[in-house]
């Protein structure tokens, strides 16, 4: 169920609808954005609002694909990870299945 809960970004509220186990991390959203907002505008005062709001998004996009980019060097590692101990391990098992058709 969808529960109606109110942001504030820029200085202005903004009514969401979300459900219900999403509005906390909603409104750390709403407030990372908005922080965004305001670390261009305390650097950079003269520049109008929507510039402000842009280049926020910009920043917000960019952590978001630099969070990408990590998880998916990540997962190459563990998969590269896990084919080595796989094959690690068959050959074990290979050694080990060897050595009881002989005998040992």
């Amino acid at each position: 169920m969808a529960n109606s809960i109110r942001v504030r970004v820029l200085n202005r509220d903004f009514s969401l609808l979300v459900k219900e186990k999403d509005e906390a991390r909603t409104r750390e959203m709403a407030a990372y954005v908005d922080d965004k907002i305001k670390e261009f505008r305390r650097a950079h005062p003269e520049q109008p609002e929507i510039t402000a709001v842009i280049i926020a998004a910009l920043a917000v996009a960019e952590d978001l694909f630099s969070e990408r980019d990590e998880r998916d060097h990540l997962e190459q590692l563990i998969l590269a990870d896990t084919r080595d101990m796989t094959a690690t391990l068959n050959a074990a098992l290979a050694v080990n299945g060897a050595d009881r058709d002989h005998g040992e």
